[in-house]
């Protein structure tokens, strides 16, 4: 027989059971026979609490990790019994979105915009060292083309960046909030180009480089975070990549026109030439 006492004791098909931490006190009587007399014995068992050894498997599903632990460990144990049980916990982990790219402002080449909370202010654009900087909105965007060797791209006659494909160029900011992240986008076809921190100081540093797979012409970088009050924000600034059309025709142009002088100067000497010596004395 048991006394179930404070570990709540069983005794099942010769096993000893416990529901709970505690003591309890078996006593164990033997009938007597022929030969041997009866016999009652006494003893007592501690069970102490529960330990627990968890076990984990991950499963990956697109978009959601799912994480199922297995609980399974001695619940009760004594010093002379030990019993385990099995307790599946489930805990479901929803995996970061991917970027969502943001709408255009569509601002022209040297031309900067920042949008806050839903409001687009223009930035107003100073050229610094072959750089250029915007100002708008509390936020300072300083864009510039960089050499392999390191040296800035010098600006145009007209005061713009025009980069190559493959070229480098770097895009720093100061007004996100510290510690938060911001995505960094080019158009006009929709490139996610980087997912930086902004450090301590609220300053973003980043050195990106111009995809070859995108076409010549006007393009738009596009920072998105939060500003300082943790407002949704967002900053624009437009940049040339390659030649643009304009000054495609004017470079051509510049070229025709010596070659058309060069050609007709051919022509026309050595017929004015000839008619001098045909003339009579």
């Amino acid at each position: 027989m048991t006394s179930p006492g404070g570990a709540g004791c069983t005794i099942t098909n010769g096993v000893l059971t416990a529901t709970t931490a505690g003591k309890c006190v078996v006593t164990i009587t033997r009938a007597g026979d022929d030969t041997y007399a009866a016999q009652t014995t006494t003893s007592e068992f501690t069970f102490g609490e529960a330990v627990i050894a968890p076990s984990m498997t991950t499963t990956t599903v697109p978009g959601v990790v799912v994480t199922t632990t297995t609980v399974a460990r001695v619940v009760a144990k004594g010093s002379a019994v030990s019993t385990t049980t099995t307790v599946p916990v489930t805990t479901t982990t929803v995996a970061s979105p991917k970027p969502v790219a943001p709408t255009l402002v569509n601002t022209e080449s040297a031309v900067g915009a920042a949008t806050i909370a839903g409001k687009t202010a223009r930035a107003k654009t100073t050229r610094v060292n072959n750089q250029l900087v915007f100002t708008a909105g509390g936020f300072t965007v300083t864009l510039a083309g960089v050499n392999p060797d390191g040296s800035i791209i010098p600006l145009t006659q007209d005061g713009l960046l025009e980069v190559r494909r493959g070229d480098m160029f770097r895009l720093d900011a100061q007004g996100f909030a510290p510690g938060s992240e911001v995505d960094i986008w080019m158009f006009s076809r929709t490139i996610h180009l980087a997912h930086v921190e902004v450090g301590e100081n609220g300053l973003v540093r980043s050195t990106l480089k111009v995809p070859k797979s995108v076409d010549n012409g006007l393009h738009h970088l596009v920072m998105v975070g939060v500003d300082r009050a943790k407002a949704d924000a967002k900053f624009e600034v437009g940049m040339n990549v390659g030649v643009p059309q304009k000054q495609w025709w004017y470079s051509r142009v510049l070229i025709v026109i010596p070659i058309t002088l060069a050609a007709f100067a051919g022509l026309w000497l050595p017929t004015t030439a000839r008619r001098r010596r045909r003339r009579p004395t």
